[in-house]
């Protein structure tokens, strides 16, 4: 049945947002096609494209609405965290930790989503992206007792080093097994503990 109302089509959408959220949880992101979303929505593959032109741009509004999620959590604990550096990085690294289909969709955003969005989207996502990092970053200056902007910087660092680690962590099949080799044990990467130091890093840096 074609959705009519404006409340009809904001639900079929959310719809089409779920059904390829759903699916990014078992499969890869290049098995997740317009086509499976569709069927897995209980619509017409036509449909997903009367909602969004491309893969990507549905990807990137999935992206914007799960780091809304992320980011709103973190907010409520970074307000009752105390302002020790190693609480917080460990506060951080175990709210990414928790969400392991978000560090991946992270991963894609700029090598994959932001290659094919037009500029709607993109004013969109970047929007969203940056009314979190600001709301987020005066609460780390508040936690932290940093100086105004450097939250900011902080949060873009942390960012850079998910990404990095995750690539690093999470190698193909073939580079993992090599890594299984005593003499690559240097190669093999405990995402987690290495994530934590490296925030710790980065947020005494910023107290300086």
């Amino acid at each position: 049945m074609r959705a009519r109302s404006d409340q009809q089509k904001e639900r079929r959408r959310q719809d089409i947002l779920d059904a390829a959220w759903e699916l990014f949880q078992t499969q890869p992101y290049d098995a997740v096609t317009i086509a499976t979303v569709a069927r897995h929505a209980g619509i017409a593959k036509g449909t997903v494209y009367l909602y969004f032109k491309t893969k990507e741009e549905l990807f990137a509004h999935i992206q914007a609405q799960q780091v809304a999620l992320w980011f709103e959590d973190l907010d409520a604990q970074l307000t009752v965290a105390t302002g020790e550096v190693g609480a917080i990085a460990h506060l951080i690294c175990a709210s990414l930790v928790e969400r392991p289909m978000l560090v991946q969709l992270l991963a894609l955003l700029n090598v994959v989503l932001e290659q094919n969005i037009d500029y709607d989207t993109a004013l969109m996502l970047k929007t969203t992206l940056r009314d979190h990092l600001l709301q987020t970053s005066a609460l780390l200056e508040e936690r932290l007792e940093l100086a105004a902007g450097v939250g900011v910087r902080l949060l873009l660092q942390i960012y850079a080093v998910l990404i990095g680690l995750h690539q690093l962590a999470n190698p193909p099949a073939a580079v993992r097994q090599v890594h299984e080799r005593p003499d690559m044990a240097l190669f093999s990467i405990d995402f987690a503990a290495e994530f934590t130091r490296m925030i710790q890093i980065l947020l005494h840096g910023g107290q300086v």
